[in-house]
């Protein structure tokens, strides 16, 4: 009997995409909790900002209507002057009397006064067509020395002028206009409008806001309500040093307000402050609107992310626990390991999951088997191959250090018979000098000449040779450094002659005992001496040298200098190694083998010092050589020397 199965069952496939909504009803409720709260803040801020921007503009437009009523002001009083009625006046008080005060009335001025064309600083007017004036207060006195101040300057110019007092009690806009009849001045005509209570209260009408002049810390004008009480503001909560300065205020009415001061710049000169005063009305509103509509955008969204995250968590998390699970599992090492897939109706991207993370286990524990297999098989051969390389170091090694040795017997080998012709090609000479057979001695000449340059190269050769083998050693002795340094210049005195060069010595008196290997630093010397030689014509060769203290210890510091041919970055980068030279026709032309420096370099090393280079092209070299004064461990160092040559 064969047992039914049932049909698979139809899976509605959600999106993983709608699960994840989830977390923004986190979100959500920190932007319920905090971020409305901060936006309010954000919002009052960036309303009040506007709002100070605007008293701002209005403080701005306070002082711009101020300099229009003073050009209004010196207009009126230039066109008055130009009246037949008034240039008819001249000295005639009982005219100006029956002239101006209509015009004063037509032109809506506090004053306009007549002045005499004789007028002296002090005069009275012809005409006064003003208010009483208190010369005893300091303020209309101000006022009054400016008055002859713009007399003066009208007379001056011919034309007219204008200015405007900020004081307290005596604030005014003050136009003076010549009165020209003929080319001539017939008198000075005087329009002045009084900066008062309500004339600031007409211009606050025309800007919308209440506003007051503030100088020295007083009120000079206003039309803020009393019970603001600006005076104690400006005593407790104003700052005017500050410049511009916002703060909320509250009237006797209850409704609050936004103070703004902003200095008040007349004619290019700054006379006070001005303060603006307007309500916050429509501030409130507006923020009050803007909190509502996002309080409830924000329930809404709750409510629907919510509503619809009861039904998805459930089929979400549990099967994401499991995978979780899973995957932990395998980390440590359970590479077969299976997730259960539940039976339900919903199919997302989570079961998708589960299903190929099956597959993949799978798979990956065969992979795992197969990559073992392979691992053990390049092992072995890995295992092999070191094997070879091992034995073909070790051939290396060994070549190496057949060559060395053959290179130290051979010098040797060559040195003997070398030294034999070289003494015979001396003796042969002395006896052609005494026999009369003075034509052979320059061929003899040539022969030593060239034994001892071969001689030379072959004691270059072997030295390398010692230095490769590890094979120097340092023999310390105490010596004078400046005895050495003479006995140096007087032996390649020949050498620098050759090319009819100078040679420089330069060295302090205390050079003092040294102690180390001299015959090592006279042959790092007699290098440098013969290089620079060879590299120079009729030009100086100086050797420098001097005692210094290195991190509390006593050094020597030798500088070979000359005038030669010099050398660039590059070929300064080469003469360190052995057998190289600057380049090809630096060898075609001096010759030598390249060995000197290096083996300098060596010693100088092998001594605890340095030898290094500086030169320029047509201008010369510079080599330096630091060594200790007092060097106490004359050992061989084999490893450093093996590893520089390498």
């Amino acid at each position: 009997m064969t047992k039914k199965t049932s049909p698979p069952l139809r899976r509605l496939y959600l999106s993983l995409r709608l699960k994840l909504l989830l977390p923004f009803v986190i979100i959500i409720i920190v932007m319920f909790a905090f971020a409305l709260p901060a936006t309010n803040n954000v919002i009052s801020t960036r309303l009040e900002e506007e709002a100070d921007e605007r008293l701002e503009q209005s403080a701005i437009a306070f002082g711009l209507l101020l300099e229009q009523a003073e050009d209004e002001a010196e207009l009126v009083a230039s066109f008055t002057s130009n009246l037949p009625e008034v240039e008819a006046i001249g000295p005639d008080r009982a005219l100006a009397t029956a002239v101006l005060p209509s015009l004063k009335a037509e032109f809506d001025l506090q004053e306009l006064s007549y002045y005499r064309a004789d007028y002296r600083t002090g005069m009275p007017a012809l005409y006064y067509g003003g208010p009483q004036i208190d010369r005893q207060n300091v303020t209309s006195q101000r006022a009054l020395d400016i008055r002859d101040e713009l007399i003066l300057e009208a007379i001056e110019l011919s034309d007219s002028v204008s200015g405007i007092i900020i004081a307290p009690q005596s604030s005014q806009i003050i136009a003076v206009a010549p009165v020209i009849v003929d080319e001539e001045l017939n008198g000075i005509v005087v329009a002045v409008l009084f900066i008062d209570n309500s004339y600031v209260e007409e211009i606050g009408t025309i800007l919308d806001v209440d506003s007051a002049i503030i100088t020295d810390n007083s009120v000079v004008a206003s039309s803020i309500d009393d019970s603001a009480n600006l005076e104690l503001l400006l005593q407790t909560r104003l700052d005017l040093e500050t410049g511009m300065q916002s703060i909320n205020i509250t009237y006797d009415d209850g409704i609050r307000r936004r103070l703004h001061t902003h200095p008040l710049t007349l004619d290019g000169t700054t006379q006070g402050h001005v303060a603006v005063v307007r309500s916050l009305d429509d501030v409130i509103v507006v923020q009050q609107r803007i909190q509502r509509v996002v309080l409830i955008f924000l329930g809404i969204i709750v409510l629907v992310m919510l509503a619809y995250s009861v039904g998805v968590i459930i089929n979400f998390a549990n099967p994401l626990k499991r995978l979780a699970d899973a995957a932990e599992r395998v980390s440590a090492g359970q590479l077969n390991e299976q997730v259960s897939i539940p039976n339900v109706g919903i199919e997302d991207e989570v079961i998708d999951l589960s299903r190929n993370f099956n597959i993949m286990t799978q798979r990956l524990s065969g992979f795992y088997t197969e990559l073992e297999d392979k691992v053990r098989e390049r092992t072995e051969e890995l295992v092999e191959t070191l094997g070879e390389l091992e034995i073909k170091r070790d051939e290396a090694l060994e070549a190496n250090r057949t060559k060395s040795l053959f290179l130290a017997n051979m010098s040797h080998e060559l040195r003997t018979p070398l030294n034999a012709i070289i003494g015979y090609s001396e003796m042969l000479e002395e006896e052609a000098e005494d026999f009369g057979y003075e034509n052979l001695v320059p061929d003899l000449k040539k022969i030593q000449s060239a034994g001892n340059h071969l001689l030379s190269l072959i004691n270059d050769i072997l030295d390398i040779s010692k230095i490769e083998a590890g094979a120097v050693e340092l023999y310390l002795e105490d010596f004078e450094l400046e005895d050495l340094i003479d006995e140096i210049a007087m032996t390649v005195q020949p050498l620098i002659q050759k090319n009819n060069n100078k040679i420089k010595l330069d060295f302090t008196n205390d050079l003092g005992t040294v102690r180390s290997d001299m015959t090592r630093i006279r042959q790092i010397l007699a290098n440098l001496l013969s290089n620079s030689a060879k590299f120079t014509e009729n030009g100086t060769v100086s050797l420098i040298s001097r005692r210094f203290d290195k991190n509390g210890a006593d050094w020597i510091e030798i500088i070979v200098q000359d005038t030669g041919i010099g050398m660039t970055p590059e070929q300064q980068e080469k003469i360190f190694t052995e057998f190289m030279q600057a380049d090809a026709s630096t060898t075609r032309k001096y010759g030598g083998t390249g060995l000197g420096l290096p083996i300098s370099r060596h010693y100088a090393k092998m001594m605890g010092g340095s030898l290094t280079v500086s030169s320029v092209v047509d201008e010369g070299s510079r080599f330096t050589v630091q060594l200790p004064a007092k060097l106490t461990s004359p050992k061989r160092r084999t490893s450093e020397i093996q590893q520089i040559t390498e």
